[in-house]
């Protein structure tokens, strides 16, 4: 087992699964995001280029507080679709947010810009041991398979070397890589990055900072949050159940809970 600041994992070689599907149709795009822990879809309406409307619907969380941080979304009305993954310009901090809505509406908001529906799958083996391989899918195809030790990338063809660091990660790839391939490095390294989770161990957390201190990295990890935010059921899946399966069609992209998610 290894241990880490905050947090126990237990090295498994269970697969970990981050599931992404944008469907934009005209002035409006559904987006739905389901892992091993979360299951979020949102909805966002524009005028061609301006947010008028945003509908969260977070269907399966790991902690009763993320659906307050989700809401957070609604400061995008009014924001140009261009100016969306300029965060600075909306989200008003980290602790106004859930990170994982905050992500899916850039990927929103670049999909109403481009057209076209998108599909990504990451795929995780050996998380939480000292080689996990993460591979990403995007429409079906491999777009990219790294195997990762430590922060860095040491299998992965051309990313050989690159680092799993935020700064040094985001510095490296608009240097590198044009505007879809940096969507599509971002979406990896979002999976890599929570498909520790599949290593976690969760079942004796009942508040949030029982799992790491409060660092103001997300609404439920803010100051007054964390210490009173509960367990939102047991949101961890079994190996067999929905794993590889689509999310809800297309017109609404996860907008209604499915039954495996009541």
């Amino acid at each position: 087992m290894i241990a880490e600041p905050g947090v126990t994992l237990e090295p498994t070689e269970s697969p970990y699964r981050r599931r992404i599907e944008l469907r934009p149709s005209p002035g409006v795009v559904a987006a739905a995001m389901e892992d091993y822990i979360h299951h979020f879809a949102i909805r966002l309406e524009h005028d061609g280029a301006t947010v008028i409307a945003v509908e969260v619907v977070p269907q399966r969380v790991p902690w009763t507080s993320c659906p307050e941080g989700a809401a957070g979304l609604h400061r995008l009305v009014g924001v140009p679709l261009a100016e969306i993954a300029t965060l600075d310009r909306w989200m008003g901090g980290r602790v106004t947010q859930c990170v994982h809505t905050v992500d899916l509406a850039v990927l929103a908001a670049a999909a109403a810009r481009r057209g076209g529906d998108r599909t990504y799958e990451v795929w995780m083996t050996g998380a939480g041991g000292r080689r996990p391989q993460v591979t990403l899918h995007r429409d079906g195809e491999v777009w990219a398979a790294w195997t990762i030790v430590g922060n860095e990338v040491v299998d992965g063809d051309r990313f050989a070397g690159l680092t799993m660091d935020r700064r040094g990660f985001s510095a490296w790839i608009d240097a590198h890589l044009d505007e879809e391939e940096r969507e599509a490095a971002f979406v990896l390294r979002r999976g890599a990055v929570i498909g520790l989770s599949r290593a976690v161990v969760m079942d004796d957390w009942v508040h949030p900072d029982d799992a790491r201190p409060v660092d103001q990295s997300c609404h439920t990890y803010g100051t007054g949050v964390a210490s009173v935010a509960l367990r939102a059921g047991r949101p961890r899946r079994t190996e067999d159940d929905g794993l590889g399966a689509p999310l809800p069609p297309a017109d609404g992209a996860g907008m209604q809970p499915t039954e495996r998610d009541a």
